[in-house]
């Protein structure tokens, strides 16, 4: 198969192009291809500001109104996520598409980039990070039997104490994002967390709650996290 003789610079000056509708569209010059040549062709170049970041999701522990501890429903082996924050310093909007992370010429991510405005930013995902280790467990410590009889069921009332624990075997600092998903109503978080909490459902007894930290961790050192909620149960 033949291929193109001639490789052309492109200009790295942001694109004119032009919104319809929903859709941004990128104008090209006109050109032609031979018999079984190919092109690449592409849209624009721009350096950007990429901020490093260490994601650990905790799972909710209760299910159907039921707090299912590790002794009877161990979690999943936790996974610490490597990801890369991109700022959209340009002109033009990135639509939604694959996306290549490559360092030193090596390729190391291939995943999803999602649509990122002008000024705005969006988040790729490289890979699970294996030198940072994270342990989590909760306990029920406090029962007040019948707290509640509604809709025809009857609840108790626990307090839950959780506990995780992040250690780290790099070489260097960075910074940890962890969210704890939860049914209940959050009590206290050591450190202090920012905690959002949803709407109620219709007939639903417990709010749902999601607390955020963010917790520098030193190379070769260790954080630990604790929380409490309280939480209504079936019976």
């Amino acid at each position: 198969m033949d291929r193109l003789e001639e490789t052309r610079a492109y200009s790295t000056a942001p694109p004119t192009g032009e919104r319809v509708d929903e859709l941004f569209l990128y104008p090209l010059p006109k050109f032609s291809l031979a018999r079984g040549q190919r092109a690449y062709v592409p849209l624009f170049s721009l350096d950007v500001a990429a901020e490093h970041l260490y994601e650990l999701n905790l799972d909710d522990r209760v299910r159907d109104n039921r707090f299912q501890p590790s002794a009877t429903s161990p979690q999943a082996p936790l996974e610490i996520w490597h990801r890369v924050r991109l700022a959209n310093s340009g002109a033009v909007p990135w639509t939604t598409g694959p996306a290549l992370a490559t360092r030193d010429g090596a390729l190391v991510a291939q995943d999803e980039l999602s649509y990122a405005p002008p000024g705005g930013s969006s988040t790729l995902r490289i890979t699970r990070v294996g030198d940072l280790h994270a342990d989590a467990d909760e306990f029920e410590i406090e029962r007040k039997p019948r707290a509640l009889e509604a809709y025809g069921r009857v609840y108790d009332e626990i307090t839950v104490r959780g506990v995780a624990e992040i250690a780290s075997f790099r070489d260097e600092d960075v910074t940890l994002t962890v969210t704890k998903q939860l049914t209940g109503a959050v009590l206290a978080t050591t450190p202090e967390g920012k905690l959002d909490r949803s709407a109620q459902r219709l007939f639903a007894v417990n709010p749902s709650s999601t607390i955020h930290w963010s917790l520098p961790l030193k190379a070769r050192g260790s954080v630990r996290l604790e929380y409490r909620y309280k939480v209504l149960i079936q019976i």
